[in-house]
């Protein structure tokens, strides 16, 4: 358990850089490691994070907020909260769109389109796929996902006519919608 030592935090209080330097070196590569491991996020971003981490935790030391315990855990924990933070916003401004539909394609395929925020966005998609259930999820991947026409749905999941599987597909729409909604807002 490593702490700061209480004349480096004298130092950061008067505006000194050079104990907050050492104390980025010091714990830069293993709270990087670490975030990855216990967060499964991407380095690039567990680099940022940590780095976020560094300027509050000064921030803690200049309002004399700061427990001077065991600073890493002090330092990950930050950017576990930052993290968290960020997925919590990300899952409020979520709205339906169409387009993520062929990000998940993209993911079926292994092919790099895709984008962080677009997959915790297609995550809360699929999950809201699957509590559908029944026919509605068959329609919705077999005609947005793997990309069968309307009209050769209407004969292969049994349903009267083409216009009967865009009426029940514009109901699934809304279901699916609406569960999006609950899971963006628990």
């Amino acid at each position: 358990m490593k702490t700061i030592a209480q004349s480096d935090l004298i130092a950061i209080k008067n505006g000194s850089t050079e104990p907050l330097s050492r104390l980025f070196q010091e714990n830069y590569s293993y709270c990087v490691k670490q975030l990855c491991l216990q967060t499964q996020c991407m380095p690039e971003d567990a680099k940022d994070l940590v780095m976020d981490a560094i300027i509050v935790l000064r921030e803690k030391i200049m309002m004399e907020a700061f427990v001077n315990e065991n600073t890493q855990g002090y330092l990950i924990t930050i950017a576990k909260n930052m993290l968290k933070n960020k997925l919590k916003r990300d899952r409020r401004q979520l709205e339906f769109e169409p387009g993520l539909v062929e990000g998940y394609l993209a993911k079926k395929t292994n092919s790099p389109i895709l984008t962080e925020d677009s997959e915790s966005k297609i995550e809360i998609i699929l999950l809201a796929l699957r509590k559908l259930g029944g026919k509605c999820e068959i329609l919705l991947n077999r005609n947005l996902v793997d990309r069968v026409p309307l009209r050769n749905l209407s004969d292969e999941l049994g349903y009267s006519s083409e216009d009967v599987v865009k009426t029940t597909k514009a109901r699934c729409m809304k279901k699916l919608k609406s569960l999006i909604k609950e899971l963006m807002n628990p």
